[in-house]
């Protein structure tokens, strides 16, 4: 689903960000797939060879020098990755929009936008459109809480270790990333319980599955919790609002938001400013049928 399309413009549009906002946030961080038996193994190089999947994933079986880590059946790596420090993206970006009179710390009500037939006004703000980027709380929102949204709670840990180094980025069950000092732990699925309180069975669960691929003895320095704008078909969320055509969405990225976001705002600006059409895929009006004025 867009994959190639959206992977290849987030990259270059990372990287030409770090050069306009003079910051750095981008870093090549190659991922390994940790097989757990032969069949995965098999499975994984049966994709690898197949023109869909071969510019994706490796078809090198290799096994790691780490003793730490267990990888009897071997690993293979997911290819042309890079990780995006999300929180030096946010600062970067926030600092920008800061000295450019363009940010605002507080809290959106919605029940506070003012509709005319061509116009929108929001707390001294007057513009022709007012697009809601309100990740899960959209879900609730009385202008489109009739979008079919499957949330998901998800959780994950920052651990450190005493003797263990690691350059890479590696998955099996849990994906465990290098970053600065410490590595991330993540992360957890579940569809009950939908608020943002760290969870001792979650600690427990992320805790379990790396022990299943290392010994290494660690230290829990952080515990994340957060909702995920997921949706029921697992496609983003765009468009305009069916009747009131001054109110437009952009959600529902899921775990996917830094992949598409880029991609899907340029989309979204074509609508926007040249009637350009959504692709269908990720245009509400799929979702039509849930809607009633």
């Amino acid at each position: 689903f867009l994959a190639d399309e959206a992977f290849d413009f987030a990259r270059e549009y990372y990287l030409s960000l770090e050069k306009e906002l003079g910051a750095r946030f981008v870093q090549q961080m190659p991922l390994f797939k940790i097989f757990n038996n032969q069949e995965q193994q098999d499975d994984w190089l049966q994709k690898a060879n197949s023109p869909e999947y071969e510019q994706y994933l490796s078809k090198e079986i290799k096994h790691f020098s780490e003793e730490a880590i267990k990888n009897d059946f071997g690993t293979a790596e997911v290819l042309n990755t890079f990780l995006l420090n999300t929180q030096a993206f946010l600062n970067a970006t926030k600092l920008f929009l800061v000295e450019n009179a363009s940010y605002r710390n507080e809290t959106f009500h919605s029940d506070e936008v003012v509709l005319e037939p061509d116009a929108v006004h929001y707390r001294g703000i007057h513009a022709k459109k007012i697009i809601f980027c309100t990740g899960y709380k959209a879900a609730s929102d009385k202008y489109f809480n009739w979008l079919p949204f499957n949330l998901c709670k998800g959780e994950r840990l920052n651990i450190e270790f005493e003797s263990f180094q690691l350059e890479k980025a590696i998955s099996n069950n849990v994906v465990l990333i290098p970053e600065d000092n410490n590595y991330i732990l993540g992360s957890t699925y579940s569809w009950d319980e939908l608020n943002e309180e760290p969870t001792a069975e979650a600690r427990e669960e992320l805790s379990l599955k790396f022990q299943k691929i290392s010994n290494s003895k660690f230290q829990i320095s952080n515990h994340l919790a957060a909702i995920r704008p997921t949706t029921i078909d697992r496609r983003p969320f765009l468009g305009l609002h069916p009747e009131l055509k001054q109110l437009a969405i952009f959600n529902g990225m899921g775990t996917k938001s830094v992949m598409f976001c880029p991609f899907l705002a340029k989309k979204m600006c074509a609508l926007l400013l040249n009637g350009i059409d959504l692709p269908s895929e990720v245009n509400i009006q799929r979702h039509l049928k849930h809607f009633s004025a």
